[in-house]
């Protein structure tokens, strides 16, 4: 056991936080899902007579939300990355480069 901790290690990945495709919509509905989560564990833990079927599917349905939401924004994103000329730059079409590549050394 103690050649396990020794060698193996434990260091935790970072999230991404800054990722600028999410809106304070989808942050939102995350704070929700994850409440909505907790809630369901306190009710499944705890024994209670409530059944968790109500909650469950508000589950899913939030979670399905979230990744239609965010798949959508992550798409306009890359969009505008890709073809700044779809959103509404007055460049002439001779000067008109993707910001993408604009951005790349």
């Amino acid at each position: 056991m103690h050649g396990l901790k020794k060698h193996i290690s434990h260091k935790n990945c970072k999230t991404k936080s800054n990722l600028p495709w999410i809106t304070p919509t989808i942050k939102r509905l995350i704070k929700q899902r994850d409440r909505s989560n907790i809630k369901r564990r306190k009710t499944r833990a705890g024994n209670l007579v409530r059944p968790t079927h109500k909650l469950d599917e508000k589950l899913r349905a939030l979670k399905a939300k979230i990744q239609k939401e965010s798949r959508n924004s992550h798409w306009q994103h890359v969009e505008f990355i890709i073809l700044p000329e779809l959103n509404g730059s007055d460049l002439s079409s001779s000067t008109r480069e993707p910001i993408m590549w604009a951005l790349h050394p």
